[in-house]
């Protein structure tokens, strides 16, 4: 069964984002209730982010980290809940055209021959 850049995204990039967001604020001293409570998670999920048992199906490059970096610290001061929907989204959008997602869509594919997922997603956001 062919997977959809979707389904990667949800299963692999998010998780994997929310590790990287969650050891940022702790870093930079946000409480682990504070960032469950952030994210609508629970502070065990916290731990297990930070003790990398969960978010381990993609990995950063440096340049991406530091732009998620930026982000979390975005997060981490706001006071509005819809900043991290805004920061989240932002950061997958950020991605996406970075082709982040091409090579795991490809090894998630084996059948495809080529990624034409900025192909299909220009035409999405054009309709």
């Amino acid at each position: 069964m062919i997977k959809t850049p979707c389904e990667i995204i949800v299963w692999k990039f998010l998780p994997a984002l929310r590790r990287e967001l969650v050891k940022v604020m702790i870093k930079n001293g946000v409480k682990r209730k504070d960032i469950a409570e952030m994210f609508g998670i629970t502070e065990s999920a916290v731990s297990q982010y930070l003790n990398s048992k969960r978010g381990m199906g993609f990995m950063f490059t440096e340049d991406m980290k530091k732009e998620i970096e930026r982000r979390a610290i975005k997060i981490a001061c706001s006071k509005k809940k819809e900043t991290v929907i805004l920061e989240v989204c932002e950061l997958c959008y950020f991605l996406r055209k970075r082709k982040a997602f091409c090579k795991i869509h490809q090894d998630e594919n084996p059948s495809l021959t080529e990624c034409n997922i900025h192909t299909w997603l220009k035409e999405i956001m054009k309709a």
